[in-house]
């Protein structure tokens, strides 16, 4: 089901034992237009810094309580690698992130996912047989903000056809 990022902002987030924040945006793949991580709030709760969550990491999305169930614990969450997201994420950082929480990149093969069909895939570990590896791409991640996105302008061949209010984006994929 297609679903509004804007509709899905603010939601809370849970650990395996207790809620963790909010979310405050998301990380886009502006080749892919895949949303990539979750950039959660911690409020207090980690000493008021905010740390990405990769949708990997679900355990559940329980859109009637506007929730995101993770498969991860706090201590885990709080000891991951901290993010400063005034600056673009680099592939290292993601290097870095996946090696942390045991998690394949997803960059270099042939779906949206790497070598699984979904972000669940990667989470069991199950690859898809049919994906193969291409190889590691050059350069950068090519992540953006939503909320930053948010507001640019479209323009056709002839000429301007508006700006972008929002994403949508598949509850599956």
């Amino acid at each position: 089901m297609l679903r509004s990022l804007k509709g899905i902002e603010k939601y809370k987030v849970s650990a395996t034992d207790g809620d963790v924040g909010s979310v405050a945006n998301f990380l886009v793949d502006d080749v892919g237009w895949a949303v990539r991580y979750l950039v959660v709030d911690t409020g207090g709760l980690l000493g008021g810094r905010e740390v990405l969550i990769t949708p990997i990491a679900f355990r559940e999305v329980d859109y009637p309580a506007n929730r995101f169930r993770l498969l991860l614990t706090i201590d885990k969450i709080k000891a991951s690698p901290s993010v400063n997201l005034d600056l673009p994420v680099s592939r290292q950082y993601e290097s870095e992130y996946n090696g942390y929480y045991g998690y394949p990149g997803y960059w270099g093969w042939g779906g949206l996912w790497g070598p699984g069909r979904s972000p669940g895939g990667l989470a069991s570990g199950e690859p898809d047989a049919s994906r193969s590896r291409l190889g590691e791409p050059p350069g950068d991640a090519h992540l953006r903000s939503a909320k930053d996105v948010t507001g640019y302008h479209i323009e056709a061949t002839d000429g301007a056809i508006g700006h972008v209010k929002d994403f949508l984006v598949d509850d599956e994929t």
